[in-house]
């Protein structure tokens, strides 16, 4: 009986280990966005068996912390939702960097829904879109039934901006 509750709570420990990788990987900040995106990917597509490209355009690596992790954080969850909901058979990420914008894109080729009959029963959508929001960005979804499902948000880079939040 020992044995088995010590092997819970290691469980439990390796579980929460995750978890707390999952939030805010510590090679966020070791060796930038970019890996850490492509980690995530590769980990997402490891446990759902999902293909997912990846393709970055611009030195994201180089953007401000707050924008980083909204980065970070929206991908991820647009991810999550199509490993549980989209039932697709390919996913595509791409981040784009420019001058004053940098811009994301999650597309999958999955069963899609109606926009207008979304009921957001968990806090992802609303925590993707408050992070947007509070970095004066756009989040736009986009979605047909049996047409996949579009997630695309844009974050500006005026720097009077990005130092207000």
């Amino acid at each position: 009986l020992l044995e088995s509750v010590k092997r819970l709570a290691e469980e439990a420990l390796r579980s929460v280990r995750s978890l707390a990788l999952l939030l805010r990987p510590s090679m966020l900040d070791d060796l930038g966005l970019e890996p850490a995106l492509r980690w995530q990917t590769k980990e997402i597509s490891r446990r759902s068996g999902i293909p997912i490209s990846v393709n970055i355009e611009g030195k994201i690596d180089a953007l401000p912390e707050n924008i980083r992790i909204c980065i970070y954080r929206a991908i991820q969850e647009a991810l999550t939702n199509c490993m549980k909901h989209a039932q697709a058979s390919r996913v595509s990420v791409t981040v784009e960097q420019r001058e004053d914008l940098v811009s994301a894109t999650v597309q999958d080729n999955g069963k899609g829904f109606d926009i207008n009959q979304l009921h957001s029963e968990g806090l992802g959508l609303v925590g993707m879109e408050e992070r947007v929001r509070a970095l004066h960005g756009q989040l736009n979804i986009s979605s047909q039934p049996g047409k996949g499902t579009v997630v695309s948000f844009a974050l500006p880079l005026a720097l009077e901006r990005v130092a207000a939040v």
